[in-house]
This record gives structure tokens, C-alpha cells and sequence, in this order.
């Protein structure tokens, strides 16, 4: 039951243009994937190093850090 008369209904030319079209389909979809995924992993590295970056710097200021004296103020 296979129907061979389906190559014929569609030109050439067309089936080519619609091959390509599915072509930058996929390749956009693609595209987006990985784009979404590099930037959530970039997202969850930079936090992770904020936070070790940040920890000591919080650390040492409830300690009462090195310079204790308060901030002078804003002009």
C-alpha cells in the first residue's frame, strides 16, 4: 500500500524549497536550544562563583572585618 503517487503531485522545485524551509527550521530550533542552554549555565556559573567571590567579603564583615571604622560618608 504505498502510494507512489505522491512525487508527483509536488514539483521538484517545490519539494527543494520546502526541504530547505524545514532545513532553517530545525536550524533555528536549534539554534535556540543551545543558545537557551549555554545561557543557563552561564546564568548557574556566575552565581556560584558570586557567591564563593561574596562569601568571604560577607564573612569578614560580620566578624567585624579588618577596618571596623564605618564608611565615611557620601558627598
Amino acid at each position: 500500500m504505498e502510494e507512489k503517487g505522491n512525487d508527483r503531485k509536488i514539483p521538484k522545485t517545490n519539494r527543494k524549497i520546502m526541504q530547505k524551509s524545514f532545513s532553517l527550521v530545525q536550524t533555528v530550533a536549534i539554534s535556540g536550544v543551545f543558545s537557551a542552554v549555554s545561557c543557563w549555565y552561564g546564568f548557574m556559573f556566575g552565581r556560584e562563583s558570586a557567591r564563593k567571590e561574596l562569601g568571604g567579603l560577607i564573612e569578614e564583615l560580620r566578624r567585624g572585618g579588618p577596618d571596623s571604622a564605618p564608611p565615611p560618608p557620601h558627598s
